[in-house]
């Protein structure tokens, strides 16, 4: 009896869960019950059922009693239960080797999340904006000159000299990629033929922003490892752009293209409304992230950083401010980082990959433009992610993810009756009471 017992147990508490969301299930992989406030009584009532026996049965519960009964919600300790939960449905699916691999993933990428928000390369910019517009205005100063013609009068002149290095200055277009990136325009970059979803979320209360229900169980502790892991789950169960490529034409535009959100995965990098605005911040944020890595790479390479240098000397040499040498060279690179992730991004968009860290001549990392979605949502942390990645779940099944329940435990008192099948003893067996308690507690669960 003490060994079977707790087992039934168990399995009565998993049946109480078992009243799960289907489609959130089948969709996401996930176990969630509503909390509609008759948990203690269902359980009691799944304890207590009366069926009818037979010859087989072993044991049988004949009065049970719930105490002290808590649980856990999806959205509890800040989003860490939902971290916990999207971890255990991925460990079900993929290698235990990851685990050992994780924080050295973390750690590869925290290297570079410092660009990510573009505050460092816009910065950078803005250091070169600033030499060349001093050259510009010292440039300028000097452009005319006064020399006297063969009559003797004195006539205003340009320097052709002057006027060629004011030219090659305003060919920098240094001014143009600040303005590339703070107003970045998507349409430029959005294969041609393909139009960009209209789906616009339903709801307007994001679990971020209203006032959530606490479950009663103690908060739980997550790891880097538990984080790498939901990156992977939302990548593997959410949509993107890609997913729909070239779905949507002007003509077409069905019900579903205009009523909850398409691209799932830019919400979650993004947060907005719609799908334009999420798709325009998640492109942008990439083209950003793909400066980053070409700035990082050119910067290391000899025959431009030469160039650059042999420019910048050329085009404000002649001020005699030769501090704004190297910071005009700094932003002759960013300029060609520039164009060179624009390019990386119109491939990204068109489905194909990209090399993570262009090193010429060696073998790389290709990533597409999901993966580099998955980079950037390396910085977000637990509670932003956890939260937007539970309201695409709530967009879906239309419920509130703040009444959704993922675990349970708690007490129960039982005195017992049971029977041992006759076919085996072949005698009759007189029936016997056990009065004991036993603990349950339901997991995270797949």
């Amino acid at each position: 009896m003490r060994y079977f017992y707790p087992e039934y147990v168990h399995l009565q508490a998993e049946n109480v869960l078992a009243h799960y969301d289907t489609d959130i299930y089948e969709r996401f992989g996930l176990f969630g019950r509503l909390n509609d406030g008759m948990i203690e009584d269902t359980l009691n009532e799944y304890l207590n059922r009366e069926e009818e026996l037979n010859e087989r049965d072993l044991l049988r519960g004949k009065s049970a009693n719930v105490e002290t009964l808590n649980y856990k919600l999806m959205t509890d300790d800040e989003g860490k239960a939902f971290q916990h939960l999207a971890a255990s449905y991925m460990k079900s699916i993929i290698p235990d080797v990851f685990s050992d691999k994780a924080d050295e993933l973390m750690d590869n990428f925290s290297s570079i999340a410092e660009y990510i928000d573009g505050s460092k390369i816009l910065g950078l910019i803005d250091k070169a904006v600033d030499a060349v517009l001093r050259a510009l205005a010292i440039a300028q100063s000097m452009l005319y000159k006064m020399e006297t013609d063969a009559d003797g009068n004195e006539i205003t002149v340009e320097d052709p000299e002057i006027r060629a290095i004011i030219d090659r200055l305003n060919s920098c277009e240094i001014l143009e990629a600040k303005n590339r990136i703070e107003h970045f325009s998507l349409l430029n970059l959005i294969p041609s033929g393909l139009s960009i979803s209209k789906g616009r979320k339903l709801y307007y209360d994001p679990i971020e922003k209203r006032e959530l229900r606490r479950g009663t169980m103690e908060p739980i502790l997550t790891d880097r490892i538990e984080y790498a892991l939901m990156l992977l789950y939302a990548r593997s169960t959410l949509k993107s752009y890609l997913d729909q490529y070239a779905n949507f034409s002007e003509d077409e535009e069905g019900e579903e293209n205009k009523d909850g959100l398409i691209y799932e995965l830019e919400y979650v990098c993004a947060g907005h409304d719609t799908d334009e605005e999420n798709l325009s911040h998640t492109v942008k944020k990439i083209y950003i992230l793909r400066t980053a890595v070409r700035f990082m790479t050119n910067m290391v390479d000899a025959r431009k950083l030469a160039t650059a240098e042999s420019l910048a000397t050329m085009l404000v040499g002649f001020t005699g401010l030769l501090f704004l040498i190297p910071i005009v060279k700094t932003g002759l690179i960013i300029c060609w980082s520039l164009m060179e992730a624009v390019t990386d991004c119109k491939v990204l968009l068109s489905g194909k990959r990209v090399a993570l860290v262009p090193y010429v001549n060696a073998d790389v990392v290709q990533l597409n433009y999901v993966e580099h979605v998955a980079l950037l949502l390396v910085s977000k942390g637990t509670k932003t992610m956890s939260y937007r990645i539970m309201d695409i779940i709530e967009e879906y099944s239309r419920e509130k993810m703040d009444d959704m329940i993922v675990a349970i435990e708690g007490n129960v008192s039982i005195h017992t009756d049971f029977k041992i099948a006759r076919a085996i003893l072949m005698i009759p067996v007189p029936l016997k009471g056990v009065n004991d308690t036993y603990d349950y507690y339901s997991k995270y669960y797949r």
